[in-house]
C-alpha cells in the first residue's frame, strides 16, 4: 500500500504532524503540491523531497551532479532543450 507523501515525511521524521497540517492549508490556498508549499514554509528543503517521493515510489534516488554523464548520451538532447529543462 502506497503511503501518502505527507506520511513519508513524518515516518521519516522530516516533518512534524502539525507541519504536515500547515502544509497541507497552504497547498490548498496556493494551488501547489505539497512538497513545493513544504519548500515555500521553510519546513524541507528540495532534496529531501526528492527522497521522499522515491520512497513514495519505489525508485532509487539518483544525484546527477555527482555523476560523469557520457559526452556521446549528451548529444542526444539538444543543448537548448536541455537548458530549458535544466538538465
Amino acid at each position: 500500500v502506497n503511503r501518502s507523501i505527507g506520511q513519508i515525511l513524518v515516518g521519516e521524521n522530516l516533518l512534524t504532524d502539525d507541519q504536515v497540517v500547515t502544509a497541507m492549508e497552504f497547498k490548498e490556498e496556493n494551488k501547489c503540491f505539497l512538497g513545493a508549499a513544504c519548500i515555500q514554509l521553510g519546513f524541507l528543503e528540495t532534496h529531501q523531497i526528492l527522497e521522499a517521493l522515491a520512497i513514495q515510489f519505489y525508485l532509487p534516488m539518483v544525484n546527477l551532479s555527482h555523476m560523469n554523464i557520457d559526452s556521446d548520451v549528451l548529444d542526444y538532447i539538444p543543448q537548448e532543450r536541455a537548458r530549458e529543462l535544466k538538465v
